[in-house]
């Protein structure tokens, strides 16, 4: 979704979202506490919250995406490569769907988007 500041886009997703029942829904906003990875701080914010949501999501953040998990925890190696981060981010969405619905909503997408490409 895509549209000038202020039209109301985040409102709609607010609304679509209280009507979704069942669905581990990771949020995004670019919190400043994540400083120094400015690509990923949408993504990294909907896993965070993705992680909190429960105790199997946070195990298996851990298991299937370790370099997520690194980045969270405020550990920013720099010899961890972007196809090695865009791997671990399929795998990690590919397994959590497969026991539930997930919907990202990373704000500010076109700053990740231009960043990331993801293998079909």
């Amino acid at each position: 979704m895509s549209g000038e500041p202020g039209i109301g886009k985040t409102t709609l997703v607010d609304a679509f979202l209280k009507d979704v029942d069942g669905a581990a829904i990771g949020r995004g906003r670019c919190s400043e506490r994540l400083a120094g990875t400015e690509a990923y701080l949408p993504i990294l914010e909907c896993l965070e919250s993705l992680e909190a949501s429960s105790e199997a999501t946070a195990a298996l953040l851990a298991r299937v995406a370790p370099g997520w998990k690194q980045q969270l925890e405020g550990h920013f190696d720099a010899s961890l490569v972007q196809e090695k981060l865009k791997r671990e981010l399929s795998a990690l969405l590919h397994e959590a769907s497969q026991s539930q619905r997930v919907i990202l909503v990373p704000e500010d997408v076109q700053t990740v988007l231009s960043r990331m490409s993801f293998p079909k």
